[in-house]
């Protein structure tokens, strides 16, 4: 065995070697917690500091100072390891939150330039309106209590450019940097580390968003009206705004513009269908008899069908099991009910007969929460002109 040969063996020993200490080492919790304590106090400090007298951010150079803690990716997966095989709940508990916080500071520790870029924008910049300088951690001050409206509307926007052109895209870099360590540490995404060590359920988070949402657009509503009637001596007219629809495909889109084409075909005659039967309805009571009522309804009847026939037999069967959903949604009754109060119970049923044979059916309702609401958004556009 020739000096090669023993090198690469004593090599392969000491790596060996090393990864077994690297996989045995141990570290002392305690000692671990007090330095996280008092890395804690120095940034609570440090940030005060920042935030009060307009101090440049220390934060690189307190994480360089503790960077034992969070440099070591081998410290946090031993604190995993500890926390999935303790079996004292209390305990437990606890490894878990020190997991987190080595975690999400790992994660800091490499971002500091950029959070004390952040923090040095929001103590540092000045924004100067109308020869007035304002520090920019003073603006949620002036926004609370200045009486100018002018002066409010004005600020918020110099804020928000401050926010979009120097405060956003740092973030959208921390916020990188947080992904890859969640990533680094066997996590899918940043929210699965979230909704794991925090608990974070983001489907009942968006529910709770949306229904708070939905109790307070009324109460802006009113507030809105208010104003302006009050500022400006109008009133607001009420504005529905309508999601765009999202395709994944060019089939998709086809058959959306394919809807909206019948409905421009038959909303029309769902129109006169609820114009012509509310003025039956209203002749029909002045009507004393029954056989003027037939009279009647025989001579609309005969009036609609020469009129109108030949353009109704030209409607494809998706036409006409949109006009019957149609129908119900512009009178409030199906058209099977129409049907058997106009004509009687066995007409209705026989048109109920032969519709079923042609797939579609008379009695069905139209359902705007549910699963017509995409016809319905589709006919108030059209009715606002939109399309």
């Amino acid at each position: 065995m020739n000096f090669r040969q023993h090198f690469k063996i004593g090599l392969f020993i000491f790596l060996l070697a090393s990864c077994l200490f690297c996989t045995e080492r141990g570290y002392d919790l305690d000692k671990i917690r007090a330095r996280a304590e008092a890395f804690d106090q120095e940034i609570t400090f440090s940030w005060y500091e920042t935030d009060n007298y307009g101090r440049p951010s220390r934060m690189a150079e307190i994480y360089e100072d503790y960077r034992d803690l969070f440099t070591d990716p081998r410290l946090i997966r031993f604190v995993q390891q500890k926390m999935h095989q303790e079996q004292i709940p209390r305990e437990a508990r606890r490894l878990k939150y020190l997991y987190r916080y080595l975690l999400e500071e790992f994660a800091a520790q490499k971002s500091t330039e950029l959070t004390d870029q952040i923090l040095d924008v929001q103590t540092q910049e000045v924004l100067e309106l109308d020869r007035q300088k304002v520090a920019f951690r003073d603006v949620a001050w002036e926004l609370s209590n200045s009486p100018d409206r002018k002066w409010r509307r004005d600020l918020y926007r110099a804020r928000g450019e401050v926010i979009v052109s120097k405060i956003n895209p740092l973030l959208r870099q921390r916020l990188e940097i947080q992904r890859e360590t969640c990533a680094q540490f066997g996590y899918a995404h940043y929210a699965e580390f979230q909704d794991l060590m925090n608990s974070t359920d983001f489907d009942q988070l968006a529910q709770l968003c949306e229904n708070l949402l939905y109790q307070t657009q009324f109460m802006y509503r009113e507030l809105l009206t208010e104003t302006a009637r009050q500022v400006l001596g109008r009133p607001i007219e009420e504005v529905r705004v309508y999601p765009r629809p999202k395709f994944s495909n060019r089939r998709q889109i086809r058959r959306y513009s394919r809807l909206i084409t019948n409905i421009k075909k038959v909303y029309p005659f769902a129109k006169l269908a609820k114009e012509k039967l509310a003025e039956m309805d209203a002749h029909i009571t002045t009507l004393r008899t029954e056989h003027e009522k037939h009279k009647y309804i025989k001579q609309m009847e005969d009036e609609l069908f020469g009129e109108y026939e030949d353009d109704l037999k030209k409607l494809t069967i998706t036409q006409g099991r949109l006009l019957i959903k149609l129908i119900d949604r512009e009178t409030g009754d199906t058209t099977y009910d129409w049907v058997k109060e106009l004509k009687g119970s066995l007409s209705a049923f026989f048109w109920q007969a032969l519709a079923r044979i042609f797939g579609s059916n008379l009695k069905t309702e139209f359902d705007a929460a549910g699963q017509d609401r995409l016809i319905n958004d589709i006919i108030l556009m059209i009715d606002a002109g939109m399309i």
